[in-house]
């Protein structure tokens, strides 16, 4: 990983372009540094700038996404009297990693190394270190909801299917296809069983919540420092300006108006039918007097937008990435193993952490069990039938043994979990800590 001294690096490889015009503006950066003379210190000043760049855009993805998409779907489950599993195995997992799915779509159409790379990345940060840190943080009983050894076998079932698949290093529109009906049926199971919800199934313990309220008492009393407040000012202000285009519940009438107007631009409108709707639209707000009538649409639009967001958001991240990962000159595979699926994972670490240890840790687990069915089967199984053909890929050592790692991870799970009177307990998810680390490090070990 250090930058290349020889000037003939100036002419990029075209091994994932169409043409070498279009691979010379989609890596123009790389390019850039190559042909600048690379040094030390250039590859420093580089590798700031890329990481400040992808760090900012993570973070609006996730405020995107945590804050005004998730918002505005549980509004609408909420409306509609959608069954809280739903929310906890589909919603939740759909929020978190529907920034994944987008960059697969985009993904697969460039490098399917780098998809499969970031896919396995993504699946062994959740299962390990996720799974692990609500395990140690805040353990949790499943002795009044065992069914979660059947969400465990559901899991393993998936990744047994998903190895079988890479076996051959391609994947048939006939494996997309069964991965697409796996799905199917799993919706089927989830709506098919009478499943409570968790907080029904989860008696309270009051010693545990008094030490919670304890160390929040601990925390309120001391001094906030500098960067704390400093990050809290400028996530406000990322929040305000996203609000101005996604609506939440019960808008202003003003907000109707702006969010209508910036649906219209956002989405390329000509400009005189978006003042003639605009126009319009005010006239009606100004004439009815609309304020609180329309509180569904508005958080379907609200959805739309953050959709449109998330989907732009990916496309410049995935080619900030690739870029990147060129000027380091590592393996697409390893690229998106170590450098996208960390990115992408940071918002499933905070979702879920944060739901187990502020709600119920039987949440986070369970958005953890949900998430990479969704990543594989429509990740890649629903993506790769929108594209269409056979995707051909690399057969590296490391990504087969990731993959056995993960059918091992979850069967150690469920033999671990009943063995321990049906709790997660700190145990385990050192564990689970364990596997993650050191499967992380045999990728880069096999690395070539």
């Amino acid at each position: 990983m250090v930058p290349l001294e020889s000037a003939d690096t100036c002419v990029l490889n075209t091994y994932t372009c169409e043409s070498v015009s279009q691979c010379s503006e989609y890596f123009r950066v790389a390019q850039q540094y190559y042909c600048s003379s690379p040094s030390t210190t250039s590859f420093i000043l580089y590798s700031l700038g890329f990481i400040l760049i992808i760090a900012t855009l993570i973070l609006v993805l996730s405020l995107v996404i945590s804050n005004y998409m998730f918002e505005n779907l549980h509004k609408i489950t909420d409306s509609v009297h959608i069954n809280p599993k739903f929310l906890y195995f589909i919603i939740i997992p759909l929020i978190n990693s529907l920034g994944d799915i987008t960059n697969y779509h985009n993904g697969l159409k460039i490098s399917s190394e780098l998809v499969l790379g970031q896919l396995i990345g993504s699946n062994l940060i959740i299962c390990g270190l996720i799974i692990g840190l609500i395990c140690v943080i805040k353990p949790v009983s499943v002795r009044n909801d065992k069914s979660v050894l059947v969400d465990l076998a559901w899991l393993l079932t998936v990744f047994v299917i998903f190895n079988w698949i890479l076996q051959d290093g391609k994947i048939t529109r006939f494996e997309n296809c069964v991965m697409a009906g796996v799905y199917i049926a799993h919706l089927v199971y989830l709506f098919g069983t009478n499943k409570q919800a968790d907080e029904e199934l989860i008696p309270l313990n009051i010693d545990e919540e008094l030490e919670d309220l304890e160390r929040q008492d601990e925390i309120n009393s001391t001094a906030i420092p500098f960067w704390l407040e400093l990050s809290h000012f400028i996530v406000h202000w990322i929040n305000q300006a996203i609000n101005i285009v996604i609506p939440l519940g019960q808008p202003t009438s003003l907000l109707y108006y702006f969010t209508i107007t910036g649906v219209l631009m956002y989405l390329k409108f000509p400009y005189a039918a978006t003042v003639a709707v605009s126009a319009l639209v005010l006239l009606l707000i100004l004439g009815l007097k609309l304020k609180y009538d329309l509180p569904f649409l508005m958080n379907a639009i609200g959805i739309v937008n953050s959709a449109l967001i998330v989907s732009n958001i990916s496309v410049v991240l995935l080619r900030i990435v690739k870029n990147y990962g060129l000027i380091l000159k590592i393996s697409d595979y390893l690229l998106g193993f170590l450098v996208f699926s960390i990115m992408n994972s940071i918002n499933d670490i905070v979702t879920n952490v944060s739901l187990s240890i502020k709600y119920n840790s039987l949440i986070g687990l369970n958005a953890c069990l949900g998430t990479p069915l969704l990543l594989i089967l429509i990740g890649i199984g629903y993506n790769a039938l929108l594209i269409g053909g056979t995707l051909t890929f690399t057969l590296h050592q490391n990504l087969m043994i990731t993959a056995r790692g993960l059918i091992a991870l979850i069967g150690c799970l469920m033999v671990l979990v009943p063995l321990s009177s049906w709790k997660f307990t700190r145990a385990i998810g050192f564990v689970a800590l364990g596997f993650w680390f050191c499967i992380s490090i045999l990728n880069c070990v096999l690395e070539d």
